[in-house]
């Protein structure tokens, strides 16, 4: 290498990092001219957008075990048990009025493996699985944060 091609490496170097920094002084500035940008959390707080997903939720009454969120899901954060019901049980249906063939024993959701993406959602054929608003939930202990949706069961 020889001296010209080591100064001409300085000057691209010089050039990338002055155009990089104009970048980032003219955002700044932009920043700067609107004022406080910054929310006093948690006494504010910031508007979600729409279609913004928080915590999942299932309406165990409404959930007829077909397990199509568990099978969809990336992560394998979903974790369900059915057992069928016997034929001389009192045939139960949910809100919609959709035949519940079986009996939900465990419908837990790992939210620390939740990559909140929306699929296990939208493939619930009762609609009983859906994103809330709430997007608070931190807890010193992982193990809290599987969350068993059968202590909601009504």
């Amino acid at each position: 290498m020889t001296f010209t091609d080591y100064l001409g490496m300085v000057k691209d170097a010089a050039l990338t990092t002055f155009k990089g920094m104009g970048i980032t002084f003219k955002v700044f500035w932009k920043v700067q001219s609107k004022g406080d940008i910054t929310i006093q959390y948690p006494e504010t707080r910031d508007h979600l957008p729409l279609g913004s997903r928080g915590l999942l939720f299932n309406d165990v009454d409404d959930c007829i075990s077909c397990k199509q969120c568990a099978v969809v899901c990336p992560v394998d954060c979903i974790y369900i048990e059915a057992d069928k019901k016997e034929a001389s049980s009192t045939a139960e249906f949910t809100k919609g009025g959709v035949k519940k063939t079986l009996d939900l024993k465990r419908f837990e959701i790992d939210v620390s493996l939740c990559c909140y993406c929306g699929l296990c959602s939208s493939v619930c054929p009762t609609e009983c699985l859906y994103h809330t608003k709430e997007y608070e939930y931190s807890v010193l202990d992982r193990d809290k944060h599987i969350m068993n949706y059968m202590d909601y069961k009504r």
